[in-house]
């Protein structure tokens, strides 16, 4: 990557089964079974199948107030609230205040990020380990991991 460089691809909007105009607003729940784009307003909570070939898109003039739930996301408008995703995507101009989990995640600059991130299967490490009598020897181990060079799979678009 270098400096100055837009390196940002288009999103095709040609395998989508569902789109939502930006003159539409929901409020309540969003269930989609393939793949969406949202362009609208949604108050209520977003969740799409964990499957790889699901992809939601948020798109730059929508604006969603709860919790998304898909294989693939790619922000570019406004959330406010929790997303978890295997493989997420903030592009320029996102903006979203909550907590976000991930397997593989994008930013680009010009991004907004405020809540915390949470690599998906650290976590679920972490939550297997309450449970654990041994859970202070798989911490050590874990922060060892760190220590020794193990980072997560950040991948920054300038």
């Amino acid at each position: 990557m270098f400096f100055g460089q837009n390196r940002q691809k288009s999103v095709s909007t040609e395998t989508l089964a569902t789109l939502m105009d930006a003159s539409v607003k929901i409020k309540g729940d969003f269930y989609f079974d393939k793949s969406a784009r949202i362009d609208g307003e949604i108050i209520g909570n977003i969740k799409g199948p964990k499957t790889k070939s699901s992809a939601l898109i948020v798109g730059p003039k929508a604006r969603i107030e709860g919790d998304i739930l898909c294989h693939s996301v790619v922000v570019l408008g406004t959330i406010l609230g929790n997303i978890e995703s295997d493989h997420l995507e903030v592009r320029s101009g996102a903006t979203i205040s909550g907590d976000v989990k991930y397997s593989v995640i994008e930013v680009h600059q010009g991004s907004n990020i405020n809540g915390r991130m949470i690599i998906l299967n650290s976590e679920q490490a972490n939550d297997s380990n309450a449970h654990n009598p041994n859970a202070t020897q798989s911490i050590d181990k874990k922060d060892k991991q760190t220590k020794t060079g193990n980072i997560p799979k950040i991948k920054t678009i300038i």
